[in-house]
């Protein structure tokens, strides 16, 4: 998945409050599509990277649910807890 910075800053990136293992890119791609981006498909035209990492704990995967759920139901596409973080 690739977006432009521009965009990235407009929903305030990731959001935060998600920790561990899972639903990081489902929840800002919600948003992203809230903020009236489209999805654009270039199969085999773009050179793709991933770095190996150790696989994050699962243990919070109900509460992600939650989150995602949240910016599912919310009509923002702006998270407080991205790459600006809420103050306090």
């Amino acid at each position: 998945m690739g977006f432009f910075k521009k965009d990235l800053i407009r929903v305030n990136g990731y959001n935060q409050d998600i920790q561990g293992w899972g639903r990081e890119d489902q929840e800002i791609v919600v948003r992203l599509y809230k903020a009236g981006l489209k999805r654009k498909e270039n199969p085999f035209k773009a050179i793709c990277y991933h770095l190996w990492h150790p696989e994050n704990s699962r243990d919070k995967l109900d509460e992600n649910d939650k989150v995602l759920a949240g910016s599912t139901q919310s009509d923002s596409f702006f998270c407080t807890n991205g790459i600006f973080p809420k103050a306090g």
